[in-house]
């Protein structure tokens, strides 16, 4: 069955690095934080397919694409040992973000009380891409302090088990 639709997303990422040695004193610690929000909706299609077996037990495999425009919320500040004045940097940006969405997984459904009732598990697997969804900032040179966004992908993915009883 294909599909469209809207999606939403809102995606918090936060990272904070503590680091001792190197060029800084003895006794003493950097501390980063960083910090990547992004929210925002667009368009979604795709595929649901649902693939019978018997004896009530089906294959699902759905695909699904979105285009989402957001904005990023990026922010980075470095406390510096010693009372060094620390380092603070902040962006704003509106973005297209596009993303892909997997399932796979194996269905029982059965029907009862005269099909007047259902009930149905599903068990799969479940996986999203986002690309160029990280955008934290980063040194690109010890010696030359020179800020660049990292623009890499992120990625999510588990076991998803729904069950659902209609009626």
């Amino acid at each position: 069955r294909p599909n469209m639709g809207m999606r939403g997303a809102w995606i918090d990422q936060d990272a904070h690095f503590h680091y001792r040695g190197g060029s800084i004193p003895v006794g003493s610690e950097c501390t980063i934080r960083d910090k990547n929000h992004f929210k925002g909706a667009g368009m979604r299609a795709g595929l649901n397919s649902n693939w019978v077996l018997g004896a009530g037990l089906s294959f699902n495999a759905d695909l699904f694409a979105s285009l989402i425009i957001g904005h990023f919320y990026l922010s980075q500040s470095q406390e510096q040992p010693n009372g060094t004045e620390p380092i603070s940097l902040g962006a704003n940006l509106r973005q297209l973000s596009p993303n892909a969405q997997l399932f796979l997984g194996l269905s029982w459904d059965r029907n009862f009380y005269r099909d007047r009732c259902h009930a149905g598990l599903t068990f799969g697997v479940e996986s999203q891409y986002w690309w160029r969804q990280n955008q934290i900032a980063h040194f690109t040179d010890s010696s030359l302090p020179i800020y660049v966004r990292a623009s890499e992908d992120l990625a999510f993915y588990g076991i998803n088990v729904r069950a659902r009883f209609d009626f």
